[in-house]
């Protein structure tokens, strides 16, 4: 059985004009990826291409390493050379909608991400090289396989606590 690959599919869009907020702050971009439903958001004064690219780098491939896919509509933030740029120096896939309504921690040996969610991040110097867990991605097994990884989630978690236990001695 391959790793699955977590974190795999995210949405993206924009929210606003919003009534206007301190900094003068009326734009929200929020992210959602698509199996957990974790939402990361930001506000903003302005909405650029260049925020947009720094929010994916900084919210989405730093916190939860690189996706398989990002899903948008078609606002020109999206549909922009820079956000491209971006999405195929790590091999990111775009899919764009039609307009809609609207580490390693030296107690458990373990990265915090895997003890919460039971599997490793994809990280980004597994694009450049590419592993078993990338290439051979399909997202119905990914699914099913990330949903028995949450089932089976305090055996993955029941030997990192002895070794904890141990480092704080």
């Amino acid at each position: 059985m391959v790793s699955p690959w977590p974190f795999a599919q995210w949405g993206l869009d924009l929210i606003g004009t919003m009534p206007q907020g301190k900094g003068q702050i009326k734009f929200a971009v929020v992210s959602v990826d698509y199996f957990t439903k974790w939402v990361k958001s930001e506000a903003f004064a302005m909405i650029t291409a260049a925020k947009i690219e720094h929010f994916v780098w900084k919210n989405i491939i730093c916190w939860f390493g690189v996706p398989n896919a990002i899903i948008t509509d078609n606002e020109k933030q999206f549909n922009c050379s820079h956000f491209r740029h971006l999405c195929s120096r790590f091999k990111i896939n775009i899919f764009t909608l039609q307009a809609h309504p609207q580490s390693m921690t030296g107690s458990t040996d373990e990265t915090l991400f895997s003890l919460a969610f039971g599997t490793k991040a994809v990280v980004p110097a597994e694009i450049n090289a590419p592993t078993c867990q990338t290439t051979s991605y399909d997202p119905e097994q990914n699914e099913a396989q990330l949903a028995l990884n949450l089932d089976l989630i305090e055996e993955h978690r029941s030997p990192a606590q002895p070794r904890n236990v141990t480092y704080k001695q």
